[in-house]
């Protein structure tokens, strides 16, 4: 689904519900949409929302909508889970591995998943190692097992099609032999090349959570500090010592203010001073909407000049032990 979100192309949402976890959620924005007159009626939605709020339950797509980036031909930026957190206690792993899948097979799209819970996240992946699942593992044939014999094989096929082109693309030189679906662990390791995992920080009580980030293989690792409630401090963006040559700094910071009803106040000066920090330690700064004379806004034109940033990973992938 396209998206008004600055820093991504695409949304993508084949699981959605969350409960509120921390001061961030207090006005969120993806459950005043769910209890909105687009969504609401819509199946995936019903019983998620309550007075606009969320109410904990947890909603799955169809497989179509699972499937629905190996419909989009040209690549793109696709931002996984805007309208809840992939990893929220009641999604089971099995449920997290499906959309694995699809982000690993779709090697062409770059996928984005930001999440509140990230022990969980870290959790899914030890999860993935003691399963020894690859990057998915097992039968991939789980999500269309409902279905009649005629109508399986008739989607799976696609999927193994998907699956040998994406070993290709991986693995050029190893020869085309036949090979069970789950199997693709074998030819790359974790991180996957195309998925960048973030973690939301809004003010200094949840700062651990890029702690559990570091901790986790991802291609690009990024913080997003929004919405901003206060300022972040310099410890929890870098490696706690100040050194500038350090090499395994964050790929990507975010900052936002709070938009929308109740909105809570983002002090510029908090912004110049994370954008600071980042610039001191080479970390891409993305600037999204800024509060200015009791307004919001994204043009970068009502801003002043130390605040008009809006940079993105470089293209380097970094491992993290699991």
């Amino acid at each position: 689904m396209s998206t008004q979100i600055e820093w991504t192309q695409e949304t993508w949402n084949p699981i959605v519900g969350c409960t509120p976890i921390s001061a961030g959620c207090e006005n969120c924005y993806a459950s005043r949409a769910a209890a909105g007159p687009w969504l609401f009626n819509h199946p995936k939605y019903k019983g998620l929302t309550k007075g606009g709020k969320w109410t904990g339950k947890i909603g799955y797509g169809t497989v179509k909508e699972l499937e629905q980036p190996l419909r989009w031909k040209k690549p793109r930026m696709i931002f996984v889970e805007s309208m809840g957190d992939l990893f929220h206690k009641d999604v089971p792993f099995e449920e997290i591995a499906k959309v694995f899948y699809i982000i690993a097979i779709c090697y062409w799209h770059k996928f984005q998943i930001l999440t509140k819970r990230p022990k969980r996240m870290l959790e899914f992946f030890k999860w993935i190692e003691k399963e020894k699942r690859g990057f998915w593992g097992g039968d991939f044939a789980v999500l269309c097992a409902h279905l009649p014999t005629k109508q399986y094989e008739e989607m799976i096929e696609p999927y193994l099609t998907y699956h040998a082109r994406m070993r290709k693309h991986y693995h050029p030189d190893l020869p085309e032999t036949p090979d069970k679906l789950g199997d693709a662990g074998i030819y790359f390791k974790w991180p996957l090349p195309n998925l960048w995992l973030g973690v939301t920080v809004e003010n200094h009580d949840n700062i651990e959570r890029i702690e559990y980030l570091r901790k986790t293989p991802a291609a690009k690792r990024f913080v997003s500090l929004e919405p901003l409630l206060d300022v972040v401090s310099i410890r929890c963006l870098t490696d706690n010592t100040g050194d500038r040559r350090y090499t395994d700094n964050l790929d990507w910071v975010i900052i936002g203010a709070e938009t929308g009803p109740g909105r809570r106040i983002c002090k510029l000066d908090w912004v110049r001073k994370i954008i600071g920090v980042c610039k001191f330690h080479y970390i891409p700064v993305f600037v999204k909407k800024l509060e200015i004379n009791g307004k919001i806004t994204g043009n970068m034109e009502d801003w002043s000049k130390n605040l008009r940033v809006r940079e993105y990973p470089k293209q380097e992938i970094k491992n993290a032990s699991m």
